[in-house]
């Protein structure tokens, strides 16, 4: 495995992991408006109606925070542990099959040789 199949594992992950905790607001969202037209009423469709807002209030701030610490504490040079998290856009560059980073922007590390394991 090379350290930019490594990298793009860490992306994948570090952006994946905050839209897993979306999920509950997002399904509450769901339940809030669709539900009335199914003419559903159970107690999982009543408790979405009461309190959606509050699953919003309380998943954002916890999305936001994960969407900015995720990518800088995982995504980083397998050799000199440079944080290519703070870079802009970096699940950008690193997910693209053609032309991704080549090089470790600090060390100069090539990102496609094979690393130990």
């Amino acid at each position: 495995m090379t350290a930019l199949e490594k990298l793009r594992q860490a992306t994948i992950r570090a952006y994946a992991i905050p839209f897993l905790v979306a999920l509950p607001a997002a399904l509450s969202l769901l339940l809030v408006f669709f539900a009335p037209l199914l003419g559903e009423s159970s107690l999982v469709v009543v408790f979405a109606q009461k309190y959606w807002f509050w699953v919003l209030i309380l998943t954002a701030p916890v999305v936001v925070a994960l969407l900015i610490l995720l990518p800088l504490l995982t995504i980083r040079c397998p050799k000199c542990r440079f944080n290519f998290g703070s870079t802009f856009f970096v699940g950008v560059f690193l997910l693209k099959r053609r032309n991704p980073v080549r090089f470790c922007p600090h060390c100069g590390v090539d990102l496609r040789q094979t690393i130990g394991g």
